[in-house]
This record gives C-alpha cells, structure tokens and sequence, in this order.
C-alpha cells in the first residue's frame, strides 16, 4: 500500500516501526506518530541528514526516534559541514542514531533539540562529541534539556577547548558529565563555568585529563553547596591527571570532597604515568 494511502488508512497512527521498506518520507504517514523506528539503506552523511530532517518535518509530534544504519554498507567520510541551516524540532525527547563520525557531525551541526533528554549515538549508551563540536554547542545551544554526555578533546588540536566553559553553560539539565582528553591548565574557566551552570549536575567524570588542579576542583564543588553542606554532586570520578606532589594535601581534600560528595574516586598519576587509585 502506498505511504499517503496508508497515512489516510490510519490517521490515529502513533507508532511505527520500518524494516527494508522504501518510504516517501515527505509523506503524511508520520504527521501524528509518537515513536518511529527505521532503517536506512542510504550510506551517504548529507542524504541520510536529509531524510532525518524530512521525518522531522512532517512529524511535529514525534518523541522517540530511533535510526539503523544500512548493515554490510560501508558509511562515507564526507568533511565535517559548516554554516549548516539549523532545523528546531521542539517535540522530540529521545533520540537513537545508529552512527557516528560524518552522519552524526551532520545532525548536530545542522539541528537543534530544545527537549530532547536522551541521545544515543552508535553502539554507546549517550552522546559522546569531540572537541570540534564545542563552537557549535557554545553557540546554537542544540541540547538545552540533553541529561548525558561525554565531551572529548583533541590532543593534537587544543583550539576548539577554549568553547568548553561556553558549551558547558548551554547544558541548563544535564545531570552526568564525562570529561575526557582535555589538558585542564587550558580550560580552567570550564570548571569555574560548573560552579553555577548544570544546576542539576549529579555525577562527573574526568577520563584520561591532564593538569587537574584538585583545589579548583574543590572550589567548584564548594561553589555548588546546599545549605545543609552538601551538594547535588553524587558522584566525582577523576581517573589520573591530577597536578600535585604532595600526598598529605592530597589525602586531606580527598577527605574534604567525602564530606560533601555521596561518592569519590580519585586515581593518582605515578611516576610510570599509570594511575592508580588512591
């Protein structure tokens, strides 16, 4: 049955799911659907950007998306887009790509989510964006409501970290943040930034940083303070990078975040540069 005539046949139609079906996907078929599930067999960044923002399009009410790469089909590596036309869908809260690298460079440089709250990219449980996303998250603010993601910096080009303190204040609900390859003597304002913005903020993560300055840390934390001492922070996970030689200093703020932080873990760099927990 064609797609329109399918559309009128079932105009209630608030979930689908697509399997090796070829669509019109400016079709009124998704207008009212609530859940859409889909694989694609196109392999090409741009065209699959294209048909995500036409089901976008055509459906004002969709609140969970959920997209198949084609299986046995190599993606192409287009070169990351720049001065993308932003496309706003305001309804979706749920959002599952089955790719990385060139597709989701597309999606996140050319649409913004005002209410999504979670976004899978890949075989990974939440987004995870690389250093030359920042600008973009800095300045459209595509995932104001996002609650998960993983930032990642670039060792061989630290330019674009300077938009992490930026980016960061742009994610008002996220509630866990994993940080992962920046040189934090670059980004300092980043964590100052996390003193008064993801207010909501439960669990960070530092992975595989450098230039950890536990006090700025701690001045972090101290900034996010309830009046009964404690702080909405659950859970500080710093896994090596830390800057200090002085294991009693060390030992007394770990002691200090305890008191105000549900749960700790700090993994001290020695002298092989292999951390360890401490």
């Amino acid at each position: 049955m064609p797609s329109r005539q399918f559309a009128f046949a079932a105009p209630q139609l608030k979930e689908l799911k697509l399997i090796g079906v070829a669509v019109d996907f400016s079709s009124p078929l998704f207008h009212n659907l609530h859940l859409l599930s889909l694989d694609l067999k196109e392999h090409e960044p741009q065209a699959i950007k294209h048909i995500i923002h036409q089901i976008l399009r055509q459906s004002p009410h969709l609140k969970r998306l959920f997209v198949q790469k084609p299986r046995f089909r190599p993606l192409l590596e287009n070169p990351r887009p720049v001065n993308e036309e932003t496309l706003s869908h305001t309804s979706l809260v749920d959002l599952h790509l089955d790719f990385e690298g060139a597709v989701l460079d597309a999606i996140v440089f050319s649409t913004r989510f005002p209410s999504l709250r979670s976004f899978h990219s890949g075989y990974k449980n939440r987004l995870t964006l690389n250093n030359w996303h920042l600008p973009v998250l800095a300045g459209n603010s595509p995932f104001p409501s996002l609650q998960t993601i993983a930032l990642s910096g670039n060792p061989h080009d630290r330019q674009p970290d300077r938009h992490l303190a930026n980016a960061l204040r742009t994610l008002a609900s996220l509630k866990r943040l994993e940080l992962q390859l920046f040189d934090m003597t670059h980004v300092a304002d980043a964590l100052l930034a996390l003193g008064d913005s993801c207010p909501q903020l439960e669990a960070l993560t530092f992975l595989q940083c450098t230039g950890i300055d536990l006090n700025q840390v701690r001045s972090t934390v101290d900034m996010r303070l309830r009046v009964d001492g404690m702080t909405e922070l659950l859970e500080l996970d710093i896994y090596g990078g830390i800057i200090t030689t002085n294991y009693p200093e060390l030992k007394a703020t770990k002691a200090w975040l305890k008191e105000h932080v549900k749960d700790v873990t700090l993994w001290v760099d020695h002298g092989a540069g292999v951390p360890s927990p401490m």
